[in-house]
C-alpha cells in the first residue's frame, strides 16, 4: 500500500517504514542434452516460496535499456538487458555448465514486506540471451 500525505505532514510520513525492494533474475539456462534448469538471482539474497534468489548481482549489475516511451507515460519496450554476477566463481560455473544462448531471463522487482508471495512479484523485462561475454 503507497504511502500518503492526505491529511497529515510529510515530516510525519517520512519517519514511518520504507519499502525494500529487491531485483530478481531468473534464467531458464539448458545443459547440452538435459532439460532446462531455473537459476535464480537476486540484487541481494532472498528466499520467495521454495525459490532461493542467490546475492551475485554486481552492484549496478542489472540495466534494463528502453528504446521507447509510450505517448502519455508508460513504458512499451525493452530493447535489452544486462546482467553482472559479482561472483566470478558462480558466473564461471554458470558459464561453462550451460548453454545460455537463446535461453530466456526474466527481470523482477518486489517490495519486500515480511509477507510477500509469488505472486506479488512485478515483472520488468522478459528477455532472450543472444550473447554473453
Amino acid at each position: 500500500m503507497p504511502k500518503s500525505i492526505a491529511g497529515t505532514t510529510a515530516a510525519t510520513q517520512k519517519d514511518l517504514a520504507g519499502y525494500k525492494i529487491v531485483y530478481l533474475v531468473e534464467i531458464d539456462a539448458d545443459e547440452p542434452d538435459q532439460s532446462t534448469t531455473t537459476q535464480y538471482y537476486g540484487s541481494r539474497k532472498y528466499t520467495l516460496g521454495a525459490n532461493t534468489y542467490g546475492d551475485d548481482m554486481a552492484i549496478d549489475g542489472l540495466a534494463l535499456s528502453w528504446s521507447r516511451l509510450r505517448v502519455g507515460g508508460g513504458l512499451a519496450e525493452v530493447s535489452g538487458v544486462q546482467l553482472s554476477i559479482r561472483n566470478e566463481e558462480k558466473e564461471s560455473n554458470l558459464v561453462d555448465t550451460y548453454f545460455l544462448e537463446n535461453d530466456e531471463l526474466r527481470v523482477y522487482v518486489i517490495f519486500v514486506t515480511g509477507s510477500e508471495t509469488a505472486s506479488d512479484k512485478i515483472e520488468l523485462a522478459r528477455a532472450v540471451i543472444e550473447n554473453y561475454p
